[in-house]
């Protein structure tokens, strides 16, 4: 089984508290590099994760050829301009939902990715949260 080697843009409460976790459960994904806008955050964030790349600037952490999947945790308003330059760097991209704040946002996203022939997924994971599920119940 090949491992994905995943690259997190964003180490917000949501990436430590819903992504790492799921990640750590999945053998065949190993998070490989954390971006933060705060290279202090990153590292620390690294350290405590054992991840062995870190930054604080999204295009050295696309810039690495090691990684095949982008993952990107940021409030919603930013998932656009993340998940496009993670296309345009060629790689698969995992965008937690919604995928962007608009429809023509989107659209570009998934034409862009056409184009460029890279795997578009957007996560629903909150939909089974505790909480999700008290109020859908």
């Amino acid at each position: 089984m090949k491992t994905i080697k995943v690259g997190l843009i964003g180490i917000g409460t949501w990436a430590q508290y819903g992504v790492i976790p799921i990640l750590n459960l999945l053998p065949q994904f190993k998070l490989l590099a954390v971006q933060s806008r705060s290279i202090s955050k990153a590292r620390d964030f690294a350290q405590e994760h054992e991840v062995p790349f870190y930054y604080n600037n999204e295009d050295e952490l696309l810039s690495n050829d090691e990684l095949d999947l982008i993952m990107v945790t940021t409030p919603a308003p930013t998932h656009f301009q993340y998940a496009k330059k993670a296309i345009l760097a060629d790689k698969d991209v995992y965008t937690e939902w919604p995928l962007t704040t608009n429809k023509r946002h989107s659209q570009e996203l998934v034409d862009l990715a056409k184009v460029h022939e890279v795997r578009t997924f957007i996560g629903f994971q909150r939909r089974y949260s505790p909480s999700a599920r008290y109020f859908k119940d």
